[in-house]
């Protein structure tokens, strides 16, 4: 009988121990097999799990950090990323919250592509907050194609300090970038309006607000990060 006892204590502590010590420590490297076997294409996925045991076995977690390179998503692609999602449920396959940066995000759509210098965001992942930076060289070749699609004669754009400066020839304009509807426009001379970039009628995302430095383009928004998760490991529908 205390032969019994004793195994049963043995056992007791040792499954205390897998729970909250060994699955913890071993959860990140098995959610990052998961996410690298479920079609995400990326590099050095790295997962740290901030839960106890006891949640990972109920399939929650307060929080998850994913951070790695090379990631692709469609026809979206991440040079590197460090977001943590906050409230995670990998049963029903969503989470809260989101938090971090990706760098070097190249966004493709309609035969067309944008290239962000970072994107950092926080808040709600149905509406997390949305920070853009488009650099100079890449800001100047968006409202080039977009004005010459427009039928406007352009040979060169520069950016200044809340201003765009279209040169034509020994001739220059000026054009003021805006957000109408979703939608950054930019308004040349003579009123004429021309669209930079176009809304998302799903309303995964939305620009609100857009600046312009000398240093390129700045983007402020909300997105709706959940959608465009399918690919994390266990999250998105």
């Amino acid at each position: 009988m205390r032969t019994f006892l004793r195994f049963l204590l043995i056992a007791t502590a040792l499954i205390g121990v897998l729970v909250f010590v060994v699955l913890p420590l071993v959860a990140g490297p098995i959610l990052g097999s998961l996410a690298q076997g479920s079609g995400v294409a990326g590099e050095d996925l790295t997962v740290d799990v901030d839960a106890s045991g006891p949640q990972l076995l109920s399939g929650n977690a307060d929080g998850l950090r994913l951070r790695g390179g090379g990631l692709q998503l469609g026809a979206t692609k991440v040079g590197s990323y460090d977001l943590t999602l906050g409230g995670v449920s990998l049963f029903e396959r969503s989470f809260d919250t989101v938090e971090g940066t990706l760098n070097d995000v190249r966004l493709g759509s309609g035969g067309r592509a944008v290239a962000l210098r970072s994107l950092e965001l926080d808040g709600a992942a149905a509406a997390a907050r949305a920070r853009g930076q488009v650099s100079e060289r890449e800001g100047e070749r968006l409202i080039r194609e977009a004005v010459q699609r427009a039928g406007v004669r352009v040979d060169d754009v520069v950016l200044e300090d809340g201003r765009v400066l279209l040169r034509t020839g020994s001739r220059t304009s000026t054009a003021r970038l805006g957000v109408d509807d979703g939608a950054v426009i930019a308004r040349v001379e003579g009123g004429r309006t021309v669209e930079l970039l176009g809304g998302d009628a799903s309303d995964r995302w939305r620009i609100d607000e857009i600046s312009v430095t000398s240093d390129g383009l700045s983007l402020e928004g909300t997105l709706d990060v959940r959608s465009f998760a399918t690919g994390l490991p266990g999250l998105g529908p």
